[in-house]
């Protein structure tokens, strides 16, 4: 008889299938709470280091929003300067004072995502994540001092909505309407390109990114878009005045009208401090009525040239195919000629 009584058998197989469910139960339970109608800045760091981003952003926005909202933060002045001395009953009721004082809310809140290397934190009214970033590049490109270690790229977001063409238009189209007003009294106006005060109308461009999700797609969303956006409005592909950004993750789209996008580098920490501001863009384009337009001394486009290029090469390439078939032909000729005086 065993003196150690009966040990449990371990079953290998029983181990893995256990081991299985557990990693898919961890992953079926990670949470995403953005929700739709939130505002907030997404935001993009070095793997791993997720948590140590959100503690030094919240730390950079409340930095900023103290410089670009200081009503919200009013300054406690203290009676330092006085040297009367207090006794120790006045002392306590300034203390009970202060602790009775309703707490100051909290304007940012890390939201969770459950995604490597993204981070979202959420932004509450008065604070307008566009305006707060825009102030934070300008510092940056002008200072040239980076206050974080481990975020690479900011991108506010205006408003959230649900991925779907109804829900995405419809926050496009409340979001244009004081960017891009349709004035009906400037169709008959002597140049479409100016305001009646002789300001030039901003020009515009499209940006669409797409993370775990497979239904919306970038073609599909520029069925939609270009229809809402009056066409006096230009298309400027090289360095547009407004960048309008469509982050979309999982089943939530967030929409923003962004300034400077293409001089701040695509709002890219990183390439802002290596490269400086990019105040060319790219080769000026823009799109009338969804044509390209051609610039002066553009000349033949690379289609054409293409095409025309492709007929040189075929056209040689079978003359070289005829001129080797012609050399086969003879040398098969010559061998059988061959095979006869031998034989």
């Amino acid at each position: 008889m065993n003196g150690g009584g009966n040990k449990r058998k371990s079953n290998p197989a029983q181990r893995n299938k256990n081991n299985n469910e557990r990693v898919k139960k961890d992953w079926g339970s990670r949470k995403f709470d953005i929700e739709a109608g939130m505002a907030g800045i997404l935001a993009f760091c070095i793997l791993g280091k997720e948590r140590q981003c959100i503690s030094e952003l919240t730390k950079l926005l409340q930095e900023y929003a103290e410089i670009v909202y200081p009503e919200l933060y009013p300054k406690q002045h203290a009676d330092s300067d006085s040297e009367d001395p207090i006794s120790i009953e006045d002392a306590f009721a300034n203390e009970m004072k202060e602790m009775k004082k309703p707490k100051q809310q909290k304007l940012f809140y890390p939201m969770t995502m459950s995604m490597d290397c993204v981070v979202f934190i959420r932004t509450l009214p008065p604070i307008d994540p566009v305006h707060l970033v825009h102030r934070i590049f300008l510092d940056l490109a002008e200072k040239k001092r980076r206050k974080t270690r481990l975020t690479q790229r900011l991108i506010p977001i205006s408003k959230t909505c649900h991925a779907g063409i109804d829900d995405i238009t419809a926050l496009t189209r409340e979001l244009t309407k004081d960017v891009f007003p349709p004035d009906e009294k400037q169709k008959g106006a002597k140049s479409a390109e100016t305001t009646e005060r002789g300001e030039s109308l901003p020009t515009w461009m499209f940006e669409f990114k797409c993370r775990w999700n497979d239904n919306i797609t970038r073609d599909r969303l520029l069925q939609h878009i270009p229809a809402l956006i009056p066409e006096k409005y230009k298309v400027h592909l090289g360095n547009p005045d407004i960048v309008l950004s469509y982050q979309i993750i999982k089943h939530i789209c967030g929409i923003s009208l962004l300034k400077d996008y293409i001089k701040f580098r695509k709002y890219n920490l990183d390439l802002l401090l290596e490269k400086g501001l990019d105040l060319e863009g790219k080769k000026k384009k823009t799109v009338e009525g969804g044509e390209e337009v051609k610039t002066e001394g553009s000349g033949e486009s690379n289609r054409n040239k293409r095409s025309r290029e492709e007929e040189k090469n075929g056209g040689s390439a079978g003359g070289e195919n005829v001129e080797r078939e012609g050399s086969d032909e003879k040398k098969a000729r010559v061998e059988e000629e061959v095979v006869k005086e031998e034989v």
